[in-house]
């Protein structure tokens, strides 16, 4: 709760925080934004938590006993005002305090290096590129004169803020109905054709969970790293496209390429988004086994032939002398 200060509002002004969850096609709950109008009511800010999805494991797994889980799914910005600004339109001007016009501040990654806040309208803040997670928001209250020039110092306004093209959006948007979909049948679609360049071919850098422009600001980032994964099982090129397909829907692969002579796949990511578990889940959600072989870029990380230093009795300046450091 505290960290939401980095925004410039104060703390004490914050009435009950929410948490946005994602809509399904049968269960679109309405209990939160109930919270968001009793704040405003009193002038208070709102912290908008939005969902995560982790570790959730595929219903026909969890008959058989033995859980496989889906990738994971992180919400954005866009994705909880769109929600919140669904519910103010059923709900219609004259009942509702909240509209396209309501301020709020947009923020990602709190707390790191590429920490983002953006304020600006609701309808303003979707269109806005936050990049990769996790990202947060604040409906904002009444403000003071001091929140409001601190709002301005430490706040991106949104209109010079990096926006996403409408193509971009419609990219965004059509991933995002994938993941739906995935988490609710328990599926990872293959079919990328939904989302094909004009010359009928899917683009390297779009994955099924991730909004392509933000893979692509990745993959132009220095900090970039590369896992390889030995897999098992495959046998022929459509396994390995299996493979890649699984991989390529998690949120935060940049691209992935295998090499079938070797039963090995490389997969460059943002540090952090996926772990090297969450690749293992995916694959061995498609029917296939792997395990992690080297992982580089950030922290670096040795094979486990190459660490048994006297037996694995070693101490870790030990360690640090059997490679030179």
């Amino acid at each position: 709760m505290n960290a939401i200060g980095c925004c410039g509002v104060q703390l004490y002004r914050f009435g009950e925080a929410v948490s946005v969850p994602f809509f399904t096609d049968t269960w679109r709950p309405t209990s939160f934004y109930d919270k968001l109008e009793a704040n405003l009511s009193l002038g208070l800010h709102s912290l908008v938590l939005v969902d995560i999805k982790t570790r959730e494991p595929t219903l026909p797994s969890l008959a058989r006993g033995k859980p496989v889980y889906l990738p994971p799914r992180f919400m954005t910005v866009r994705q909880a005002t769109s929600q919140i600004l669904e519910i103010a339109g059923v709900r219609g001007e004259g009942v509702t305090s909240i509209s396209n016009a309501s301020p709020a501040i947009g923020v990602a990654r709190v707390g790191t290096e590429s920490q983002l806040c953006v304020h600006g309208t609701l309808v303003e803040l979707l269109s806005v590129d936050f990049g990769p997670p996790l990202h947060s928001m604040v409906l904002l209250g009444s403000m003071t004169e001091v929140e409001t020039q601190l709002v301005r110092a430490f706040c991106v306004p949104a209109a010079e803020a990096k926006h996403f093209t409408q193509r971009e959006l419609e990219r965004i948007d059509e991933a995002a109905e994938r993941a739906a979909r995935a988490h609710e049948t328990g599926f990872i679609g293959e079919d990328h054709s939904s989302c094909s360049d004009e010359d009928g071919e899917a683009p390297d850098e779009l994955a099924t969970y991730a909004p392509a422009p933000a893979l692509v600001a990745a993959k132009e980032d220095s900090a970039v790293a590369e896992t390889a994964l030995e897999v098992t099982g495959t046998a022929t090129e459509a396994d390995f496209a299996k493979v890649e397909g699984a991989l390529r829907a998690l949120s935060g692969v940049i691209s992935v390429s295998s090499e079938p002579a070797r039963n090995s796949v490389k997969v460059k990511a943002s540090p952090g988004f996926p772990t090297a578990s969450a690749m293992i889940e995916a694959i061995n959600f498609v029917g296939f086994s792997a395990a992690e072989k080297r992982l580089a870029g950030g922290v670096f990380k040795f094979d486990p032939s190459e660490v048994d230093v006297e037996g694995g009795s070693a101490t870790a300046d030990d360690f640090l002398d059997a490679f030179g450091f």
